[in-house]
């Protein structure tokens, strides 16, 4: 997400900003996030960027079981690869008038912002390790890429808020985003040996994120 602020120095009017941002969600993920934001008068802007997404904890989950002829033991042990990774999205922001700060020149003002995520990754797919069940035996024999059944073409909505402090060309922001972004909505249908992998599913993702901008 991004914040804009005036170049004091110059007395003059920026549109243009670019911003980086770090959020943590409720899928054990987190993101990072590139934004170009374009912001024809000091109320409204319109941004585009892209998004990157991993899982921070529970990374080493491991999904696991026997073949169904029971001569190996399977498992896969590193969710990022069932995950998205790679988003574009376009947002479009509502800002408040700026606060003054008493006696330190900076602005204090506060944003909601409606967007879209589209992954540009359509199908997961991930590693499967086989090592043989006889006991005593530990050292992998096969692996094998498994893939979700189809390829799904999905598109999220989120909603944010903001709060946005700036000073000159610099800005800082800490927010709240809320979601249907389904990290794992690409591997919804992958089946190991018969067994469909289950990953967590939230009705909403809720993200808190911090955001630094500079005004171009």
């Amino acid at each position: 997400m991004t914040v804009c602020a005036e170049d004091n120095a110059e007395d003059r009017y920026r549109p243009f900003g670019i911003s980086l941002s770090g959020a943590l969600g409720n899928y054990n993920s987190w993101d990072v996030d590139v934004d170009m934001e374009y912001r024809p008068i000091k109320y409204f802007g319109v941004s585009a960027g892209l998004r990157f997404t991993d899982i921070s904890f529970g990374k080493d989950h491991i999904f696991g079981g026997k073949t169904i002829d029971h001569s190996h033991t399977w498992k896969t042990d590193d969710l990022s690869d069932f995950s998205y990774n790679f988003a574009f999205q376009p947002q479009v922001k509502l800002y408040t008038p700026n606060i003054k700060l008493d006696n330190v020149g900076d602005n204090l003002n506060f944003s909601i912002g409606y967007g879209l995520t589209i992954p540009l990754t359509n199908r997961a797919s991930g590693v499967v390790v086989y090592t043989p069940a006889e006991k005593g035996q530990f050292i992998p024999d096969d692996e094998k890429r498994v893939s979700n059944s189809n390829r799904i073409y999905n598109v999220y909505n989120f909603v944010n808020i903001s709060a946005n402090l700036e000073s000159g060309i610099w800005g800082l922001s800490l927010g709240y985003r809320v979601s249907d972004y389904d990290v794992f909505g690409s591997a919804r249908n992958i089946v190991v040996e018969g067994q469909k992998l289950v990953f967590d599913n939230h009705k909403f993702n809720n993200e808190v994120y911090l955001a630094i901008h500079y005004k171009l």
